[in-house]
């Protein structure tokens, strides 16, 4: 399963970032899992610090497609 941690614009939904991602990438590349953020865990070197994302893991605000699913 896939999740995606976004910074996005104002009025951007974790719906409509799942929409992007399913009209532009591979359905094996799809997110499941959609978390908007207000900035991205970094190191000094400005590197995004993937290990603190995979830790923190899906939380309980965090968007999941699964529920979403259009009928």
């Amino acid at each position: 399963e896939i999740m995606v941690a976004v910074v996005a614009a104002p009025g951007v939904t974790p719906q409509a970032v799942a929409d992007h991602a399913a009209a532009a990438l591979p359905s094996f590349a799809r997110p499941r899992f959609v978390e908007l953020v207000a900035k991205l865990p970094k190191t000094p070197t400005e590197k995004v610090r993937k290990d603190e994302l995979r830790r923190r893991g899906v939380a309980p605000e965090t968007w999941d497609a699964a529920r979403h699913q259009h009928a």
